[in-house]
């Protein structure tokens, strides 16, 4: 009986820890965190990753729209350019990878920067392993697309790799136009 209590006492700290958590409300935070220590719960880490890695998600995720954006204006463009009704304002600068990058990391480190500082007064015994475990996770969530973006950068560095690319799938495919020799030593 005790445990079913305690069950549904979670369930419902457990909404309001993430509202008090996703509005900093310190002193809610504190008190919803002591009920759960009092049943047992050792930490609030993981509500605690998992609201926070949103905001970080989202900058990353921007990139990827930012890049729609860009494409489907250019495709706009073009369109217009062809109908001569062009619009050059509608036009979304293209912005590559490597350039995006340096101020992805910038605003994640402010990010952090700015939950260190809350989660010192939040979680003043906790603090030292909670921001660190958001970076991880941070980390772990974008890894496959942070590879796979980093491979398309670096094939867009060197027009010959963006070259070589192309013809690795054209061979692969099996779509290389006729009368192409292909040299073997």
């Amino acid at each position: 009986q005790l445990e079913v209590l305690e069950d549904r006492l979670e369930e419902m700290v457990h909404p309001r820890l993430s509202d008090a958590l996703s509005n900093r409300k310190v002193d809610a935070v504190q008190d919803l965190r002591q009920i759960l220590i009092r049943i047992g719960f050792k930490s609030v880490e993981l509500q605690y990753t998992k609201i926070h890695l949103k905001p970080i998600r989202k900058l990353w995720e921007e990139f990827d729209s930012r890049q729609r954006a860009s494409k489907l204006a250019s495709e706009k463009h073009d369109a217009d350019r062809l109908s001569s009704t062009a619009d050059s304002s509608s036009h979304v600068p293209y912005l590559s990878f490597s350039s995006w990058l340096p101020n992805f990391y910038d605003e994640v480190l402010l990010y952090l920067e700015q939950e260190w500082k809350w989660c010192m007064v939040a979680f003043p015994d906790d603090y030292k392993t909670l921001v660190p475990k958001l970076l991880i996770e941070t980390m772990s969530a974008l890894g496959a697309s942070f590879v796979s973006r980093i491979n398309l950068a670096t094939g867009d560095v060197v027009p010959e790799t963006r070259a070589l690319a192309k013809g690795v799938l054209d061979i692969l495919s099996g779509d290389m136009t006729k009368g192409i020799k292909v040299q073997t030593k």
